[in-house]
């Protein structure tokens, strides 16, 4: 039997299920996480194909991927910086913002000679190092291309 490849959502281990509950899916077999509970399909006839429709998936995203999606929820959740708060921001300061992080990497002080005009308090400026950097960016270049689509413009 081919192995299970770990949850695609907290990369625990998996295991088949065999579903001997009454109710709509009895019969039935299943692969389920033993960390989180994340269940696949439900198979009752043809469970050949099983392993297959739970290893066969895309892959996860890569952890710095991952890294700007939470930035830009962090963003959101706790500097208020939301969607109807990103849709005020019409004249590229998400963008500028984006490139002083930018800037910050290849000179800390290249942001503030750069940009003289930064719409916000420099204290919202924190540079912490290039990775922090590259990933803070990421999110206010997402912020901008979500902004954009909203807008009708993302094309």
């Amino acid at each position: 039997m081919t192995d299970l490849l770990p949850c695609p959502f907290c990369g625990g281990p998996a295991e088949r299920h065999e579903i001997d509950e009454p109710g709509d899916n009895f019969g039935g077999t299943c692969i389920v996480c033993q960390r989180c509970g994340a269940c696949g399909p439900v198979h009752f006839d043809r469970k050949e194909n099983l392993v297959s429709s739970w290893n066969d998936r895309p892959p996860l995203p890569s952890r710095a991927a991952r890294d700007v999606l939470d930035e830009r929820a962090r963003q959101a959740i706790e500097e208020g910086f939301t969607a109807e708060h990103d849709d005020q921001h019409r004249r590229g300061e998400l963008t500028f913002a984006a490139i002083a992080y930018l800037m910050a990497l290849v000179n800390p002080n290249g942001a503030r000679t750069w940009w003289p005009g930064w719409s916000w308090s420099w204290a919202w400026f924190k540079p912490q190092g290039p990775r922090r950097d590259l990933v803070k960016a990421g999110a206010l270049i997402l912020a901008e291309i979500e902004r954009l689509d909203r807008a009708g413009r993302g094309g």
